[in-house]
């Protein structure tokens, strides 16, 4: 909000910085101020699914932050200049959670639904992820920035959506997350394509190759004690027997 100071409209200082610097330049900033402050930072999300094939558009760079960081860190990024915004109304009612916990600090000076871009930190309970679930990321300097194992990701997704009631928005977006993983990390597919579509599972290389994965998954024990039951809901996901309506919902 402006303010006026004898007469002349004087706009908050942190628009400024948002409109001088590209929401990546800032994002880095960010992250290296938060490195060197000892917060422990898991990438998550958007850019995590690009790493792992798929053609997403990164808008809001997210990652999981420890819960009893998450204050501070919120509080690092704000003094950035990044100020903290309450999420938008659809968007928490579109992707449910994974909104509504965010510390959603902007990244763009406009203020246009459309337009607004933000760095997101998440309280790392939500995912659910545990340290062996982690490795550094491969192509970053910044070597205590984490990614989940590929399987962990798959796991945290399917976790989330069992905690979650059945027409609950965080459930829904869990879902969509993990067929648009599935099609493009697992299946290897960059579109549709009709001819594949209509191929039999059991004759299908991409369907074959990506049950392939899973079950190496789960020969190699990466699936946590008493979580076995994931990796064989992912494969029978995977082969089409376990349609999104049929996954375990709470209630």
């Amino acid at each position: 909000m402006s303010r006026t100071i004898t007469g002349v409209v004087q706009d908050p200082p942190y628009l400024k910085r948002l409109a001088v610097s590209s929401p990546e330049a800032l994002v880095e900033q960010a992250t290296q101020k938060l490195l060197s402050a000892g917060i422990q930072l898991i990438e998550f999300r958007y850019q995590l699914y690009r790493r792992m094939g798929v053609p997403a558009v990164v808008l809001h760079p997210c990652y999981l932050v420890e819960d009893e960081q998450l204050d501070e860190a919120s509080d690092i990024v704000a003094g950035l200049g990044l100020p903290l915004t309450p999420p938008l109304l659809m968007n928490a009612n579109t992707e449910g959670k994974f909104v509504t916990l965010s510390r959603l600090h902007r990244i763009t000076a406009s203020t246009a639904p459309g337009s607004q871009r933000f760095l997101q930190l998440l309280p790392a309970s939500f995912a659910g992820l545990a340290p062996s679930d982690l490795i550094p990321s491969p192509t970053s300097s910044k070597t205590t920035i984490r990614i989940p194992r590929e399987s962990a990701v798959y796991a945290c997704l399917i976790r989330i959506i069992a905690l979650s009631p059945r027409h609950d928005p965080t459930r829904v977006q869990a879902l969509s997350d993990l067929a648009m993983l599935t099609m493009h990390h697992l299946y290897g597919m960059e579109g549709y394509n009709e001819e594949e579509d209509n191929l039999d599972p059991d004759e299908d290389p991409d369907v074959q190759g990506a049950l392939a994965r899973v079950r190496d998954w789960t020969w190699n024990r990466e699936w946590r004690v008493g979580e076995e039951w994931i990796g064989d809901l992912l494969y029978g996901y995977v082969e089409g027997t376990y349609l999104d309506a049929y996954l375990p919902w709470s209630h």
